[in-house]
């Protein structure tokens, strides 16, 4: 390497030395600045997921609290629990026409909240067996929800506590036929003091929601799970009802956690909804990554460009001026090799430029002092020769 180094010309050390100096600072502060910027990016990557997963989570948690308030205005209206509390009391048999008239009232102060909100079907399941809903029943029974397994432990809850039942099978059709496969449901008992009136049960159609979820990148996983782990909804259809694989990693609310998937990290953030329900996004840190990335690499190639265009520039001025550096070593040489004759011709006010003009008056003046002791030497030997012959003339006289 040494040797290498030592056998570059003055011009080669001088751009070998340049390039150096401008590469090697830029690679290591690159390195340096990409290792302890890593923190900061899966900061800002975390920030951004957060920002984009609470839009998601203000609209679910607003369709929540429409449901719980149909279900607080049940229990806490004096109306409404009135209404309640008289037709869970009433003989189909002997009392229809005061049942019929107490669904009429129900129906007038219901309806007129309910058409308000996005598509939610209450049921009100009455101790008698009856029930009123503000659906058809013509596909759906709804006494069939009287069998379900979450209406006795409903029952048995206080009058401020919600059963939140999560994804249940569709049982109600939308108004142009379509059924989606699932509503999310909550249910709350309805009581006078320890006196149970009612069950009344609200489902929203998941439909909403499974557009919204859709809407998201296709390698993102969001859904929503119970505190258990448990899957309440998933715009994959076939994973409600079941564990989240992961749900022993689910970060604390404002967290954010990196988890290994197939060999591939993974940002894993959740956003609570209520005490019971959490919002979870799991997305492919690289792909959540990408746009910072972009910029990132947009910025190195724009650093690159300039270093390069800084590179040839100074590159083109060291050669520019070793330039007559390099003429006045040739020069030498060709002097050395017995051209007396050549001369640098370098010209300029610069010290390059005077040690040119000086370098070729020296020259001159060499030259000169070679030629006048060529001559000298020619004239001693012409004197010499002209007194040997004078010398030896005489003797051939006598």
């Amino acid at each position: 390497m040494r040797t290498w180094i030592e056998a570059l010309s003055l011009r080669g050390k001088l751009m070998a030395g340049i390039v150096v100096c401008l590469l090697l600072p830029s690679f290591v502060s690159f390195f340096v600045s990409n290792w302890f910027t890593q923190g900061v990016m899966k900061e800002q990557v975390t920030r951004n997921s957060q920002e984009s997963l609470k839009i998601v989570d203000q609209y679910v948690a607003n369709q929540l609290d429409r449901m719980l308030y149909i279900l607080n205005l049940l229990q806490f209206d004096p109306d409404l629990h009135l209404f309640v509390a008289e037709l869970g009391q009433m003989d189909s048999v002997r009392q229809p026409y005061e049942i019929v008239q107490t669904k009429l009232k129900l129906n007038k102060r219901l309806d007129a909240i309910l058409a308000s909100f996005d598509p939610l079907y209450l049921t009100i399941l009455l101790p008698n067996g009856d029930y009123w809903a503000n659906y058809s029943s013509f596909d759906f029974d709804p006494k069939q929800l009287f069998g379900k397994p979450w209406y006795q432990e409903t029952s048995d809850l206080a009058h401020y506590q919600t059963r939140w039942v999560g994804g249940e099978p569709n049982y109600v059709p939308n108004p142009d036929g379509v059924r989606h496969p699932y509503v999310l449901t909550i249910a709350k008992p309805i009581r006078s003091g320890d006196q149970l009136r009612a069950v009344a049960v609200v489902s929203l159609d998941a439909a909403a929601l499974q557009k919204l979820f859709s809407s998201s990148k296709k390698e993102e996983t969001l859904l929503i799970t119970d505190r258990e782990g448990r899957i309440v909804f998933d715009k994959e259809m076939e994973r409600i009802g079941t564990l989240f694989p992961f749900r022993d990693r689910l970060p604390s609310e404002g967290q954010a956690s990196l988890i290994e998937v197939d060999g591939e990290a993974n940002l894993l953030i959740a956003e609570a909804l209520n005490p019971h329900w959490q919002l979870v996004s799991m997305s492919p840190y690289k792909q959540a990554s990408k746009p910072i990335q972009a910029i990132r690499r947009i910025d190195f190639l724009i650093q690159t460009m300039c270093l390069i265009v800084f590179a040839g520039v100074l590159l083109y001025l060291t050669g520019a001026l070793t330039t007559p550096i390099r003429r006045l070593a040739q020069t030498v040489i060709r002097i050395e090799s017995g051209h007396l004759g050549e001369r640098s011709g370098i010209r300029g006010r610069d010290e390059v430029g005077r040690l040119g003009i000086v370098f070729d008056r020296m020259l001159d003046r060499i030259e000169t002092m070679v030629h006048s002791i060529i001559r000298e030497q020619e004239h001693k030997r012409k004197a010499e020769l002209a007194m040997l012959q004078a010398q030896i003339n005489p003797h051939f006289l006598f």
